[in-house]
């Protein structure tokens, strides 16, 4: 880790997103703010070290307040015993978040104690009603109705009114700043789908240094806080789960096909066994999603957290 030092980055959410913040979709943001402020020539001094296996900066994907993603196969105290302790372990298995002090244990292979935390998330469906291109109202053949899907925190995992959602970041010197600015300008136009009419829409409260995930020993393992592919070399023996990845180009591609082919990511919590200290990251960079803008990249690093892996 000499050559990165840690940071967490914290923002809060002023509407209800439509995009989930995961780490290359953020990485994605960013790139499009660098082109939009310096053009071609920075656009590939931004990217090349991505390309080249030497990224600059590795992000985790963005967590509710200090909660931070529960790792696959983690050891629960107690075990099942009867029909209430059946019901509250499969409460467990499906818990996605340990508050922070849970997951520092769960690091270190000790058992957890705490009640599973629900959901941090509310799930916000609204109705639309298909526009005719003809007559650019909803009569005629228009007017089907469909649903799109938003998410903002539950009100008991808000803080004094506000929303924050943390980024953990690696960085190498001389990014911080860069970084920083770069989210304060995202800020301006909002995050994900449905910028337009009001989602997404987040400030920064502030990037700071974080010492959470350093001065670990013992470790023979990590732990990914990012949405992530996994490189060809990269461990295999761990635990973890897969979410399908339908991603779209930015608005800056201007191409008559915005999608991009699906393909599975590694989701946040996985474990993987490395037999000794772990990298800072793992991952790679995938190229040739987007038959609609051939020179598009994916940037799926993943932010390892240094972890005792229990073999038994």
């Amino acid at each position: 880790m000499a050559e990165f030092r840690s940071y967490r980055l914290t923002v809060n959410l002023k509407s209800p997103m439509g995009t989930p913040w995961q780490a290359d979709t953020i990485i994605g943001h960013l790139a499009w703010m660098t082109w939009f402020k310096e053009g071609e020539k920075g656009i590939k001094e931004f990217l090349s070290p991505f390309l080249e296996g030497n990224p600059p900066f590795i992000l985790s994907d963005g967590f509710p307040g200090d909660l931070l993603p529960r790792p696959h196969g983690m050891k629960q105290a107690g075990g099942v015993k009867d029909l209430d302790s059946y019901s509250k372990e499969r409460r467990v298995r499906k818990a996605e978040f340990l508050k922070l002090s849970d997951f520092e244990a769960a690091r270190l292979g000790h058992e957890i104690k705490e009640e599973p935390i629900p959901s941090p998330w509310d799930d916000i469906e609204t109705l639309h009603a298909t526009i005719s291109r003809k007559s650019n109202t909803t009569t005629d053949e228009a007017g089907n109705l469909f649903s799109t899907e938003s998410w903002c925190l539950r009100r008991e995992f808000a803080l004094n009114g506000s929303q924050p959602i943390n980024v953990y970041l690696y960085c190498r010197e001389g990014w911080r700043e860069k970084i920083e600015n770069l989210f304060q300008d995202l800020s301006l136009i909002g995050f994900g789908r449905d910028k337009s009419v009001g989602l997404g829409q987040f400030e920064t409260l502030g990037l700071e240094g974080w010492e959470g995930f350093n001065n670990f020993k013992g470790a023979n393992g990590f732990i990914a806080l990012s949405s992530f592919v996994p490189h060809e070399n990269d461990p295999v023996q761990g635990r973890w789960a897969f979410n399908i990845k339908y991603g779209k180009l930015g608005e800056g591609t201007l191409s008559s096909n915005p999608f991009k082919k699906p393909f599975l990511q590694v989701k946040p919590g996985a474990v993987f066994f490395t037999g000794g200290p772990p990298k800072p990251f793992y991952g790679r960079v995938l190229q040739g999603l987007a038959p609609g803008f051939p020179g598009a990249i994916q940037i799926c690093h993943c932010l390892a957290v240094p972890f005792y892996y229990h073999r038994g």
